[in-house]
């Protein structure tokens, strides 16, 4: 048992000792408790993701919404006439629903 104990005490006292004690909680420290922890930077790394994919699918609408506004500028007597109900002031005009 005398052993034992001189053994552990013996370690506990070795110069490279504090040093690697040290450096494990220091690499603790920056890995888990840290502003820029490894835990932070994956869910910051998964937040770009999302807002990358929304990014994509809003820029996809944008697309649908120009080329929607580039017909109507194409067009606008027709989409007065359906959209808004516009006629001329000579004709008659019947909505059938």
């Amino acid at each position: 048992m005398s052993k034992k104990v001189n053994k552990i005490t013996q370690t506990l006292h070795t110069p490279w000792l504090k040093y690697i004690l040290i450096t494990v909680a220091f690499l603790v420290w920056v890995g888990f408790f840290d502003k820029k922890s490894f835990l932070e930077g994956k869910k910051l790394a998964q937040e770009i993701q999302d807002l990358q994919s929304e990014y994509e699918s809003l820029s996809a609408d944008r697309q649908a919404y120009l080329d929607k506004i580039k017909s109507l500028k194409e067009e606008p007597e027709r989409f007065a006439r359906e959209k808004y109900y516009m006629h001329k002031e000579d004709e008659i005009v019947f909505i059938l629903d």
